[in-house]
């Protein structure tokens, strides 16, 4: 979401991508999360959710949720350098309570 407010002078606004889960890469790459298909991820103590596939995005990422102002930048910058991806999908594998500031992991 930094990188892609970077690139389109826009202010970050993780809802305009109706997230259910943030997750901070803390030094790896704006899109590496593209590569986690197929991975699952531990959250916290308990829960798991295995990553299925990648977010091709449309044009509701380019509408602020809370005023209904379009910006149409956001997804032209998407699919012109991002091959219309940006976030992924998950199904919960292993259930439990996440909170913020909780660890991510990939497991091997």
């Amino acid at each position: 979401m930094a990188r892609l407010a970077e690139e389109t002078g826009t202010k970050e606004n993780p809802w305009r991508f109706r997230p259910n889960l943030v997750v901070d890469l803390e030094g790896g790459g704006a899109f590496d999360v593209l590569k986690w298909v197929g991975r699952v991820l531990r959250l916290g103590g308990k829960a798991r959710i295995g990553v299925t596939e990648v977010d091709e995005r449309c044009v509701m990422i380019t509408l602020d949720p809370a005023t209904g102002k379009a910006s149409p930048g956001i997804l032209k910058c998407v699919v012109q350098q991002h091959n219309k991806c940006a976030g992924v999908y998950a199904t919960v594998l292993t259930p439990g309570e996440v909170r913020a500031g909780d660890s991510v992991a990939l497991e091997a």
